[in-house]
């Protein structure tokens, strides 16, 4: 130990060392100087600050950064002394007190400022201190006791779907369920033995980031880890350092930030980031937050310190993901966004509760009634009512591409059609039923306009040849000619030969000349071809060129070089059949040509094929025979052939036309084309043969196929079991079907109809498929019955003229069976059909009649619930146009009620008004009556059940009034009545029946009307 004593003769009042411990500064007990004692000298100086004798120092400090000593005067004054300068630094005096408190009676020790806080904080009895946010106080005693004091919670917080997870204390979390608004009650409580930095969830564990820190990999990597798996299952690699990640709840898209303050949505499906766009701001995003709700579930937000941005992902099937910014909301001061659910940020506040924002985006005072139950389909129900609010054509057509964009081909049709694109509407008729997504998108893309994304999708598709076809119908030759190169060789000496045209046509000569240079280069190929010993090279290109020329020279080449055969194959495709006999007979095989024409005329074809193939190389021909024939042999002889060439697929079909199903089964399994082999043997296969594609199929869990193989063995059980697997597939469910009324057997008929039903897996089926089974069973009552719920759902849906044969199918069917068609049945059909001929009488002018029409259909209305405004608006149209007042008004009256009067056509909204308001309430003129068929009283045309005899009058089906015994007659070909003199004026203007559609020939006045009457009362209940 050292020891140094230096006498000062004064009381020292404080001390402090420099920060490299080299020099001592000294206060003294009423002293106006400080003493500066350097340890390595062992000298003392005197510093006085040149100030007024009178001030004293209070206070000595020396910086811990550089070596500045800091001075306090009782007088206020403040003295910085550099020791490398010797100079005084910074003179501060303060002239004014703005504020004074006393807190202690006796003694102030310590003061602490902490700008974070904006407080000042005091102690009596020794030091305090804070850290840099003010958080944390220290504070300690003369006695040696330090006490840590928490001003406030660190604001740390974390969200998963409808879960928020706040830092309630330093080693405590509590969480909230937002969706059962449970209040302050834990949901969940854990401790942790050190402090909690950050918090993520997700849906099964909780991480909590402790003292050590955790941080992203800097190369910019992205790895998707598959906690089921246990493995990395994608990876991503960005073009700088990724700094945070924000996943979408319950999917697999993500937003991230990365180094260069840049925020990209990135889905590994597309593999594809997309750059958020620019807020204009210079604050940098802080955080995520996706959208919890399932119905806005694209929707997501980024924030700054201060400001809430938008933004909606469009996802649609033709294009790729794009943004949309939605809107800007502020943040209040002090909150911090820890989730998104249904257009409300959830916050965490500064005194630890739940606050929420509502987005502005959001705010909407709009109420819809009769919403889906499929929460997806409500966007599109919300949209279609602002745009019947707006009645706005440009939005209508906004609103009709979109659906398009998106692949809901069924809304776009019903949407064009509220605009007449008559010509869309049968586009898009065209391809509803294509269920193959990437041609489906081609062709909505190609209706869009979209041709380079149609293009792309089609050559993603089955069918990369639309791809060809789109771009030569839309004259884009060079596009044409690329692909015809890749898709179809054979196409493109007449796409080069239009190309020409065009060019020509529009005096681009230099092109067309090249496009010719192509064509006479590819002759000279052929030519050569042939010449250097490719003969089928050389064949084959002189047969795609267009042409006689280049087939007569290479013919005259081959037959140089004695080629008789293909010379004369060349000589006939070039038309030059002359030549081509000459050929032949120049052939030393005249005896096989002899022989080829006595085996056609003996019909001898299995030496027929024998010769085509092995002499004169005719396989087409051979083909063609062949299949004619059905010849055991020939097909033996040709599936040699085409395995020799290597074309498995041929070779397997003509082996099961030879009857060789087993060596074609094995190549088909060997070559993986039993696909081949299964529909070449669909009719002509054995029960062994059934059994081992259902085994095949089975194993290689194909369950349709195997079902249905199962069924052609007679194994209908085990064919139901793995039919039924296949949800609504309707092939699948055809066949259960078929394999059901096939077997006879009561259980599986049972199993059959409780699968339909529902009762089996819970889900039930398309009502359609049960009404097949009724019909295919033969149970006529239970199929009337389905029909009419399936009818009655295609009315509701709009789709009456499906509903109409639907049920006419119904009734031909219970007829013909001798079955009473139920009253059910009858009375959907006349009120169908009676809507069905409504245009066709306008049309013809006969007012009066198509006003009773539409009279009895809006006395049923509620059958046509997707159409009730344009009924009731058409009905009050007409009723004015054939003086019928009173019903015009009462319809009005109708019309104009609340649920209706929105949904009328503007430009007939006047005109209804005015139906009321100058109603005159006279009665309607009475009604034409003419005799009941029955009893032969009077009774109103419009009018089918008689007021005297009370039986139901049989209607026409070209006016839909009731008959009469004077004028009665009957479609040839579906039997339903009608007058004679409407139907025979059909005939003569070409018309088909109103009902059926046929054509009506032959037409006959019923001699017997009566009896008519009676068999039809008898074929009805």
């Amino acid at each position: 130990y050292y020891y140094f004593f230096l006498f000062l003769y004064r009381q020292v009042e404080a001390l402090s060392w420099d920060r490299d411990g080299d020099m001592l500064a000294i206060m003294n007990d009423k002293s106006t100087a400080v003493t500066l004692w350097e340890f390595t000298s062992k000298t003392a100086t005197k510093l006085d600050s040149g100030m007024s004798g009178k001030e004293k120092p209070t206070f000595i400090l020396w910086s811990h950064i550089s070596p500045v000593l800091a001075i306090g005067y009782d007088t206020g004054n403040l003295l910085l002394y550099n020791q490398l300068t010797f100079a005084t630094c910074f003179d501060v005096i303060y002239f004014k007190e703005i504020y004074a408190v006393q807190d202690f009676k006796t003694y102030l020790s310590s003061i602490c400022i902490n700008e974070s806080l904006s407080k000042v904080l005091l102690i009596g009895d020794n030091h305090i201190s804070t850290n840099y946010d003010g958080r944390l106080v220290a504070a300690s005693t003369r006695s040696g006791t330090l006490h840590l004091f928490l001003t406030k919670m660190p604001m740390l917080g974390a969200a998963y779907r409808n879960t928020i997870a706040i830092l309630s204390s330093l080693n405590e979390i509590t969480l909230f369920r937002e969706g059962e608004k449970v209040g302050i009650r834990h949901v969940c409580e854990i401790e942790y033995l050190s402090t909690v930095n950050a918090m993520h969830l997700n849906e099964n564990y909780a991480v909590a980031k402790l003292d050590n820190r955790a941080q992203l990999q800097k190369d910019g990597h992205l790895y998707y880890y598959s906690l089921a798996d246990e493995r990395y299952v994608n990876e991503y690699r960005h073009v700088a350092g990724i700094t945070s990640l924000y996943p979408e709840p319950e999917g697999i898209t993500l937003c991230f930030f990365d180094a260069l303050l840049n925020a990209y949505i990135y889905s590994p499906v597309d593999n594809e980031p997309v750059k958020i766009p620019s807020i204009n701001s210079t604050a940098h995003l802080k955080s995520c937050l996706w959208e919890n709700f399932s119905v806005d579930r694209d929707t997501f937000v980024v924030c700054n310190s201060d400001t809430i941005h938008v933004y909606l992902v469009s996802k649609n099937q033709i294009e790729n993901v794009s943004l949309a910014k939605i809107g800007i909301t502020n943040i209040p001061y002090g909150h911090i966004p820890l989730m998104l659910c249904k257009g409300i940020v959830h916050c965490q506040t500064q005194n630890g509760r739940i606050g929420s924002i509502l987005l502005e985006s959001h705010r909407t005072d709009m109420v819809f009634e009769g919403k889906s139950p499929k929460t997806v389909s409500i966007l599109w129900m919300h949209a279609w009512r602002i745009c019947e609010y707006t009645k706005i054509h440009e939005h209508w057509n906004k609103f009709a591409i979109t659906a398009t964009k998106n692949g809901e081909v069924d809304l776009a049709i019903k949407i064009f059609k509220q605009i007449d694109a008559v010509g869309i509407v049968w586009s898009l008729e065209e391809i509803q039923y294509i269920e193959e997504k990437n041609l489906l998108n081609g062709y909505l893309a190609l209706l869009l306009g979209n041709f380079d994304v149609a293009e792309k999708l089609f050559l993603q598709s089955t069918k990369p040849r639309e791809a060809l076809d789109m771009r030569r119908d839309l004259l884009h030759w060079d596009k044409a000619l690329n692909l015809a190169k890749r898709l179809a060789e054979e196409e493109v000496p007449m796409i080069s030969k239009e190309y020409a045209q065009q060019l020509e046509f529009i005096f681009v000569f230099k092109y067309k000349l090249v496009l010719e240079h192509n064509n006479m280069c590819n002759s000279g190929i052929a030519r050569m071809s042939i010449r250097t010993g490719d003969i089928r090279k050389g064949i084959e290109i002189a047969a795609s060129i267009e042409g006689r020329a280049v087939k007569r020279d290479c013919a005259t080449i081959l037959e140089q070089i004695k080629q008789y055969s293909d010379a004369a194959y060349l000589y006939e495709l070039g038309h030059f059949y002359d030549r081509a006999a000459a050929v032949s007979l120049k052939a030393k095989n005249c005896k096989v040509f002899f022989s080829f024409v006595a085996y056609k005329n003996a019909r001898d074809y299995d030496n027929l094929v024998r010769l085509l193939l092995e002499h004169l190389n005719k396989p087409e021909e051979a083909v063609c025979i062949v299949r004619e024939s059905r010849s055991v042999e020939g097909a033996r002889l040709v599936a040699k052939f085409f395995t020799k060439l290597g074309d498995q697929d041929s070779a397997i079909q003509f082996l099961v036309l030879s009857q060789c199903q087993q060596e074609a089964f094995h190549l088909a399994e060997t070559e993986q084309k039993m696909d081949i082999f299964a529909d070449a043997v669909e009719d002509d296969g054995t029960v062994d043969v059934f059994l081992q594609l259902a085994d095949y199929y089975a194993k290689n869990m194909n369950s349709q196929k195997a079902g249905f193989f199962y069924y052609k063995a007679g194994q209908y059980s085990k064919a139901l079991d793995y039919l039924l697997t296949n949800g609504e597939d309707t092939k699948a469910i055809s066949t259960a079907i078929a394999c059901v009324v096939e077997a006879r057997n009561p259980d599986l008929n049972s199993h059959m109809i409780d699968y339909l039903l529902g009762e089996i897996d819970g889900i039930p089926k398309n009502p359609k498929f049960l009404f097949k089974y009724y019909i295919s069973m033969k149970m006529y009552r239970e199929a009337a019955k389905t029909a009419v719920v399936i009818a009655t759902e295609e009315q509701a849906n709009g789709s009456y003229r499906t509903a109409h044969k639907l049920l006419f199918g119904m009734y031909q069917e219970l007829q013909n069976e001798r079955i009473k068609v139920p009253f059910e049945v009858q009375n959907n059909l006349m009120l169908l059909h009676s809507y069905l001929i409504i245009k066709s009488l306008v049309k013809r002018g006969e007012h009066m009649k198509a006003a009773r029409m539409l009279i009895r259909v809006a006395g049923s209305i509620s059958h046509f619930p997707a159409h009730v405004v344009s009924i009731l608006t058409t009905t009050v149209i007409e009723c004015t146009k054939a003086g019928l007042k009173q019903s015009a008004f009462k319809f009005a009256v109708e019309l104009l009620k609340d649920c209706n009067r929105k949904s009328i056509d503007e430009k007939y909204r006047k005109k209804i008004e005015a139906v009321v308001r100058k109603s005159d309430k006279l009665p309607d003129p009475e009604e034409l009556k003419t005799c009941c068929p029955y009893c032969d009283n009077p009774t109103e045309e419009s009018i089918l059940v008689c007021a005297s005899c009370k039986n139901l009058i049989p209607y026409c089906i070209v006016t839909g009034l009731h008959l009469v015994t004077n004028d009665f007659t009957t479609c040839p070909s579906c039997g339903f009545p009608g007058f004679y003199s409407e139907l025979k004026r059909l005939k003569d203007e070409q018309e088909g029946c109103p009902m059926c559609g046929e054509e009506l020939s032959d037409l006959k006045l019923v001699d017997d009307v009566k009896q008519f009457l009676m068999n039809d009362q008898k074929n009805r209940q």
